[in-house]
């Protein structure tokens, strides 16, 4: 994931890019963000912002589902 995950942005999907087909593949959905407060190491992570996604072929195969 690049950027900054935004409140809002929970469900949406994240791809990966093959630039030499320029074919995008689905690897996961975005379920959240959490907060890394640097308390255990402020020197390195000074309060960094993560993104939480599932891995999009655990949803396919709970589900069933396949993307097309």
């Amino acid at each position: 994931m690049t950027g900054t995950p935004q409140l809002g942005d929970s469900g949406g999907i994240v791809y990966a890019l093959n630039k030499e087909s320029n074919i995008r593949y689905t690897i996961g959905i975005i379920s959240g963000r959490i907060t890394f407060d640097g308390l255990v190491k402020p020197d390195l992570y000074p309060g960094v912002v993560y993104g939480i996604c599932c891995k999009a072929s655990l949803i396919n195969n709970t589900f069933g589902i396949e993307r097309y």
